[in-house]
């Protein structure tokens, strides 16, 4: 008897488990691009210009509300993993654009959270192909630094993300291009 209830128990806790992954990805997921559309809306070419290359814009995000307020501690940003997200003005290539980074993905998760932003990146972009920067979609995706892999070409295969996943926590970085001229 006391067997039987311990594996239900267990099966009960695994399934628990998953269920909370599943939650937290698709936490991440919405969050990442309900936050790009935000912050498009908020800040304009000409704007991020001003701003400057490789600024750190994340406490104008949260002043503005522009992040969910779930992922707001005290003056920082955390995904629901629990790792920091920085929000960052890019004008190192053109377009201007804004980078989310995403830190300390268990690799399970960075596989799917990768497979579905690219998918989701692939249809706002039209499709199947390159990324663009002067849209609402994924301009760039990167793991664990744009040194270890870096594309414009959605959707990223599973194949793909789990070779590229390949840390006990990964960082994965998003770039958006900002849609507004001013």
């Amino acid at each position: 008897v006391l067997a039987v209830v311990g594996g239900v128990i267990g099966g009960i806790w695994v399934a628990a488990a998953n269920m909370m992954e599943n939650y937290k990805v698709n936490k991440t997921v919405e969050g990442v691009f309900s936050t790009a559309r935000n912050i498009q809306n908020l800040i304009s070419i000409r704007d991020s210009e001003a701003l400057g290359n490789g600024v750190l814009i994340t406490s104008t995000i949260i002043s503005a509300k522009a992040i969910s307020s779930n992922w707001i501690n005290d003056n920082s940003i955390v995904n629901p993993f629990g790792g920091n997200v920085t929000i960052k003005n890019m004008l190192d290539a053109y377009p201007a654009r804004v980078r989310i980074g995403l830190y300390s993905i268990p690799t399970s998760s960075c596989i799917t959270i990768v497979v579905k932003i690219s998918e989701m990146g692939a249809s706002a972009n039209g499709g199947q192909g390159a990324g663009t920067l002067n849209r609402i979609g994924l301009g760039f995706l990167s793991i664990n630094t744009t040194v270890n892999y870096s594309t414009s070409d959605f959707p990223i295969s599973l194949d793909t993300a789990t070779t590229k996943c390949n840390q006990k926590t990964n960082d994965i970085f998003l770039d958006f291009g900002y849609t507004r001229t001013n």
